[in-house]
């Protein structure tokens, strides 16, 4: 039974792209291991949970979780040695894999440790991991899940070591033994960056089956007879699109409400409220986060989902956000800003997904009125799980990731 190490580096509950290829490659046969990191207690039982069950295994390289005296020094050596290497590049330019995260080099110890017939190796940290174990003349695949040396705001990224990760990009996209990625637009914008063959598009859908949790209930929304959007992610922040929602409050004609999920602080939440119309100030409600087996249901109680991604970066631009495929999982509409990787997931789900202009908050507006109409948006939910059905779903597309595995390890002999 062949082995693969898969290299992530954080916690398994905020990456379900690891979880899914865990999930994927241990039913197809494979002794699958799993490297992550357990940076917060609070989330640490969504890790367990997702594990029940499986046939792989989890190892976190680094665990918050313990409280005795060495533990917590470990725990504290490990952020000194992240802000000392973030430090030292914003001083003198020198760049370090800890500044990426904190399980880089523990993440290779173990790689060296342990046999594996290849390594999977997915996030940033991870890139460094990979490129070290070309170099020992280990087999390696990647997931450039982002386009990670092109991401985040432009004073985000003066303290980030660009150069390194477009190094480790280039290296692996060249030598790796297979390459995948999220998108076509990701896919055409690395084999541009580094050459070598194009990288395999596998979407970050979700299960189909994943619906028989659908449990009916209507838990968030207040008034059952008004137009109801929904957005979520992990952390409500800047950039994210909801800006433009909060502007388009101040247009939309339809008896509508808002509905956002994820972790919000005091401080962004007034921000977002100030800005919205006064008359939709009390029809905006912030949820705690669920857990992915519930997410389904909340979203499809909701009448169309919201994708404001802005292309503040060519990462933004290039990507499809787990979020899109989700709606269309859960049946659910959507509204989407116009990047590159949203327009594909539009020319596949025209009647599903409308797209506007990102900062055009008249035509988020309009977009949101359109589906205003019953039988308009009725039709528009009938495509968008039509196509979660027939394309985006985690059954196709884990197909074709299994092949990509197969056919590597074949090769190897």
């Amino acid at each position: 039974m062949p082995k693969i190490i898969i290299v992530s580096g954080i916690q398994l509950a905020n990456n379900p792209r690891v979880v899914k290829e865990a999930n994927a490659l241990s039913e197809a046969g494979f002794d699958v291991e799993v490297l992550g990191a357990i940076l917060s207690p609070e989330a640490a039982e969504r890790d367990e949970q997702l594990c029940v069950g499986k046939a792989w295994r989890y190892t976190p390289v680094v665990d918050n979780r313990n409280t005795d005296a060495l533990s917590r020094l470990r725990w504290i050596r490990l952020r000194m040695r992240s802000r000392l290497a973030r430090e030292a590049y914003q001083r003198f330019g020198h760049c370090s894999v800890s500044q990426l995260g904190y399980a880089g080099p523990q993440m290779l110890r173990i790689c060296r440790e342990r046999s594996a017939d290849l390594y999977s190796i997915h996030l940033e940290q991870a890139l460094w991991v990979g490129c070290e174990l070309l170099k020992l003349g280990k087999r390696v695949s990647v997931d450039f899940e982002d386009y990670y040396s092109e991401d985040l705001l432009p004073k985000d990224r003066l303290h980030r070591p660009v150069v390194m990760l477009q190094a480790c990009e280039r290296m692996l996209h060249q030598q790796a033994e297979f390459k995948l990625t999220t998108s076509e637009s990701l896919a055409d914008a690395l084999q541009e960056a580094y050459g070598g063959d194009r990288a395999l598009v596998i979407p970050n859908t979700f299960p189909w089956k994943e619906r028989q949790h659908l449990d009916g209930k209507q838990l968030d929304r207040q008034h059952p007879n008004r137009l109801s959007v929904f957005w979520f992610s992990q952390t409500l922040g800047p950039q994210r699109g909801l800006e433009d929602l909060m502007a388009a409050t101040h247009h939309i004609q339809a008896d509508a409400e808002i509905h956002l999920r994820g972790n919000c602080s005091a401080g962004f939440r007034e921000q977002l409220l100030s800005s919205a119309a006064t008359n939709y100030r009390d029809r905006i409600f912030i949820h705690r986060q669920c857990s992915h087996r519930e997410l389904i249901s909340r979203i499809a109680e909701h009448d169309i989902g919201f994708a404001g991604e802005t292309a503040y970066c060519p990462s933004r631009d290039l990507t499809i956000t787990n979020k899109v495929l989700q709606y269309l999982q859960a049946g659910v509409p959507l509204v989407a800003s116009n990047t590159s990787g949203q327009r594909e997931v539009q020319r596949c789900c025209p009647d599903g997904v409308q797209l506007y202009e990102p900062g055009d908050a008249k035509a988020l507006a309009a977009a949101i009125d359109r589906w205003s109409d019953a039988d308009v948006r009725t039709n528009a939910a009938r495509a968008a799980l039509s196509i979660a059905e027939t394309e985006f779903n985690w059954e196709r597309t884990s197909a074709k990731l299994v092949k990509a595995f197969t056919s590597a390890l074949e090769s190897a002999g």
